[in-house]
């Protein structure tokens, strides 16, 4: 099941809460016990032990609603692993290895994130109109 929007912006307050405490309890101003209830809050908003680990050191991983992507969705993008085409997945920008796949629920790709505000995956515009998808017979071939 894919995450709400809801339900992520939740998740990453916690998170970034817990970022604050975490990083007050390692200059000594912030109690045991506060970072422990900080823990405790971001586990109960749905993050995960990985997740506090990271948030503690400053990434906190977030998926991007596609009427936030800088492209659109049907745009036809290039990243570092080749071309890609912008889909709209349950109101998430998703990079999916073509249109056609993506149409059948069998397209092989990952969701865009960001941390703090900051795109991690830089992809690019491109001018193409269509390609011969990488993956044949899609994520389940």
């Amino acid at each position: 099941m894919t995450e709400t929007y809801e339900s992520q912006q939740k998740r990453v307050t916690a998170l970034h809460e817990y970022e604050q405490i975490a990083k007050a309890h390692a200059a000594g101003q912030a109690s045991n016990e506060d970072r422990d209830k900080a823990r405790q809050a971001a586990l109960d908003a749905g993050a995960n032990y990985n997740a506090l680990h990271t948030a503690a050191t400053g990434f906190i991983p977030e998926k991007v609603r596609i009427e936030d992507y800088p492209h659109p969705a049907g745009a036809i993008v290039r990243g570092s692993s080749g071309l890609h085409t912008v889909v709209d997945l349950d109101g998430w920008a998703f990079l999916a290895c073509c249109i056609t796949h993506a149409d059948q629920g069998r397209a092989n790709g990952y969701y865009p994130q960001m941390s703090h505000g900051r795109h991690l995956t830089q992809v690019e515009t491109t001018n193409v109109d269509s390609y011969d998808c990488p993956f044949p017979n899609g994520f389940f071939g």
